[in-house]
Order: C-alpha cells, then sequence, then structure tokens
C-alpha cells in the first residue's frame, strides 16, 4: 500500500448549483497557488462541464467564488476568485 500525503493547500468552491466537496491543490500540474492560476483553473472546470467535456455527468456549472486555502494547521487565504457580475 501506499502512504497518504496531504496537500499543501486545497480548493474551496461556490457554485451556482449548491457546494463543490473541497480538494487537494495540486501545484505541480495547477501551478503556484495565486489569483491567475485560480481564475484560469476555475475557467478550464467550468468548460470541462460544458456538453462534451469530461465533467459533462455534473451538468453546466458557474463556479460563483473560489478560494485556495493552507490546508494544514491555521487555514488562511492565499488566493481568491469571485465571478465578474
Amino acid at each position: 500500500m501506499g502512504r497518504t500525503i496531504t496537500p499543501a493547500h486545497a480548493i474551496e468552491y461556490v457554485v451556482d448549483n449548491g457546494r463543490w466537496t473541497p480538494a487537494g491543490w495540486d501545484a505541480k500540474h495547477a501551478g503556484r497557488p495565486t489569483a491567475a492560476n485560480l481564475a484560469a483553473h476555475c475557467q478550464l472546470l467550468e468548460d470541462s462541464t460544458m456538453p462534451g467535456g469530461c465533467n459533462e455527468h455534473l451538468g453546466p456549472t458557474r463556479i460563483i467564488a473560489a478560494r485556495i486555502v493552507t490546508n494544514r494547521g491555521e487555514r488562511r487565504e492565499v488566493a481568491a476568485y469571485r465571478r465578474a457580475a
């Protein structure tokens, strides 16, 4: 068996059709936890829920807000995203 690794950062979402479960922020693939990388991540995730996307089964989803927080000890916000009005 492998070992469990707690990611250093987590991403939390607020979406238009409820709430999504927080997930680990994979800095190796998503880059540093910055506001620009978070905005790009949110756009790609929204696109993946459209017809033909790998998350199509979730239905079209709009991310209202998201934030990256530290996942060890005190949960301090590192980056934030809010959809423009």
